[in-house]
């Protein structure tokens, strides 16, 4: 058997990534999450206590230590940790050895909470096939858009508005 990796190419050629009006209408779901649940989920699986109330937004951020892309994308929200004081973003490793994530965080700081998937997260994400895989969630609504693959500051900034 062959596999090809292809989620982790970029698929654009340095172009300005921001999306359009007309393009994050074809992104946007009209899906919800129970926000409640979402956070009960949060706090059992990364054993602390977040203030929602400080936050119109969560980024929910499938990823793993041996993804290319993942690692690139994490000093990118380093940078939106730092600048946006509104933006909730959480790492939710994927990595099957549950010692990866401690042995690359002695190696990488971030910025942002990140924890080893569990079952509480995976049972309101049940349809990761590839990582890194995005979530942006409205912490007012529920309401979400699913992302798949690398992203840029600028683009994170877009779908978040």
């Amino acid at each position: 058997f062959i596999v090809i990796n292809i989620y982790n190419i970029p698929l654009s050629s340095g172009e300005n990534n921001s999306y359009s009006k007309d393009e994050l209408e074809e992104v946007t779901l009209n899906q919800k999450i129970d926000l409640v649940n979402l956070h009960k989920a949060i706090d059992k699986s990364s054993n602390i206590k977040i203030n929602y109330n400080n936050y119109k937004s969560i980024v929910v951020t499938f990823w793993a230590t041996w993804c290319p892309s993942c690692k690139s994308e994490n000093k990118v929200f380093n940078e939106v940790t730092k600048k946006y004081k509104d933006i909730l973003i959480l790492g939710v490793c994927m990595d099957r050895e549950k010692d990866a994530l401690d042995n690359y965080l002695k190696t990488n700081k971030l910025l942002f909470n990140t924890f080893n998937v569990t079952k509480e997260i995976s049972t309101l994400f049940d349809d990761i096939v590839a990582v890194p895989t995005h979530f942006i969630i409205n912490n007012t609504d529920g309401s979400y858009l699913k992302k798949l693959g690398l992203l840029k500051e600028n683009e994170l900034i877009d779908l978040v508005k």
